[in-house]
């Protein structure tokens, strides 16, 4: 149940990303859209320069957050597979045990 919570919360992060990435692409448009329009070299320079440098340095950080988050969930679900795995067996072993002076054909029980 934690683990299905936790997987839900990395997902809603994962949309957030998402919608951080999309941010950064406008950003990144709006910059070179200042570029076509920037009156001389000084302000071309200084403000989408700047603003470009900025939306390339979160995208960077989008990036690794998401490659972390994707690797988070890689290895939740692989721990939780592992854990479905040894619930599985030990359901098996308990239903394979017979008590003491029971047998598993109820017509032979005394």
């Amino acid at each position: 149940m934690e683990l299905d919570l936790l997987i839900t919360e990395l997902d809603e992060t994962t949309i957030q990303i998402d919608k951080m990435r999309y941010l950064a692409t406008q950003i990144s448009t709006k910059a070179c859209e200042k570029t076509k329009h920037a009156k001389n070299a000084l302000q071309y320079d200084f403000e989408s320069q700047e603003i470009v440098k900025c939306a390339a340095i979160l995208s960077d950080y989008i990036e690794v957050a998401d490659a972390a988050i994707k690797k988070a969930v890689t290895e939740l679900a692989e721990y939780d597979t592992k854990l479905q795995k040894g619930n599985a067996k030990a359901l098996s072993a308990d239903s394979a045990k017979v008590d003491f002076g029971v047998t598993a054909d109820p017509s032979k029980n005394n």
